[in-house]
């Protein structure tokens, strides 16, 4: 898939966000592909986190989840509630993305939470992107290719980029309440 997913995001044409646009075509595709997802968001969620700690331990870490071996984090509550609030995230975007101002909003607000872990980088939102492209194409399989892929590869990087905006945004903020603080 590494290479797959290099190939794809070349040949992707960029969204222009700040239009708040998606193409008809994209919005389609990605609301027809969506419900294969929505009937098992707990599993499909732990799929993508199981792939994100393969691509990137240090991640497993930064949840504080090192301790924990597969079976132990299916099982854990905490794990499994964060597995399925991401993919009601993914869903959201999904179901709003005729509201990418909004959407964005939300996203930015959602990356900001990330800054208060102390052990997350936001060079780790580049293994959610691919996770997210493996698992999905894992779930839809022949149907992920072209159109569905390139669409798919665009919603998650609008999401990571609204990520990144907000974590900056609160790392940002944090600086200048040190900043003052030491005067």
């Amino acid at each position: 898939m590494g290479s797959e997913c290099s190939t794809i995001e070349a040949q992707v044409v960029p969204v222009d966000y700040s239009q708040g646009q998606f193409t008809a075509q994209q919005k389609r595709i990605l609301r027809e592909t969506w419900v294969h997802f929505t009937d098992n968001m707990i599993g499909r969620g732990i799929k993508v986190f199981f792939r994100i700690f393969e691509l990137n331990p240090k991640i497993k870490e930064a949840f504080g989840l090192t301790e924990l071996s597969k079976n132990e984090l299916i099982k854990a509550e905490k794990f499994r509630a964060h597995a399925t609030r991401f993919m009601q995230s993914v869903g959201t975007t999904v179901d709003q993305i005729n509201d990418l101002p909004a959407l964005r909003t939300i996203l930015i607000n959602l990356g900001r939470r990330h800054a208060d872990m102390p052990t997350f980088k936001p060079i780790y939102f580049a293994s959610f992107t691919e996770a997210m492209m493996y698992t999905w194409e894992q779930e839809l399989g022949n149907k992920f290719k072209g159109e569905v892929a390139e669409a798919w590869l665009s919603l998650f990087l609008f999401i990571m980029e609204s990520l990144k905006l907000g974590y900056q945004q609160a790392m940002e903020d944090k600086n200048a309440g040190r900043r003052l603080k030491n005067r």
